[in-house]
């Protein structure tokens, strides 16, 4: 079993390795900087607006979520709308990802169906490269 952290950006729900999540937090509480960054703690960090990546119309996302793509990168503030809860799945809960174009599959690797809502979940990948987000490459990082 893993536990995953819910989440949805405009009408596509996401599912995160909860165990790459640092924080939650609203994004009224957060610093915005310059060219898609933000104060975190004492740092800054790079931001990557969901629904802008994913082609999404673009709009005001509400929440952040502190994630680390890779066991060793350096966490980035995910931007998106609402956080649902963290959800416990066995592994033979998840369906295989249906034929998408290329471009999509690189970040999602399978998919949950909650049918007592009519929902579908897609798991990002992990570890998911830097620059599939448009965030730099690091020296340490895959």
């Amino acid at each position: 079993m893993a536990i995953y952290l819910q989440v949805r950006v405009a009408s596509v729900h996401l599912m995160l390795d909860a165990l790459h999540v640092h924080e939650i937090l609203s994004l009224d509480a957060v610093l915005s900087g310059a060219n898609d960054h933000a104060q975190w703690r004492d740092d800054v960090i790079s931001t990557v607006n969901l629904a802008r990546q994913f082609g999404l119309p673009d709009h005001n996302t509400t929440m952040g979520v502190i994630y680390s793509t890779a066991t060793d990168s350096r966490p980035v503030m995910l931007m998106l709308d609402e956080v649902l809860g963290l959800k416990d799945l066995k592994e033979t809960e998840w369906r295989a990802f249906p034929r998408i174009p290329s471009a999509s599959a690189q970040f999602f690797d399978r998919v949950w169906l909650e049918e007592a809502v009519q929902r579908q979940s897609f798991r990002l990948r992990h570890p998911l490269q830097n620059d599939l987000l448009g965030l730099p490459s690091v020296a340490n990082e895959p």
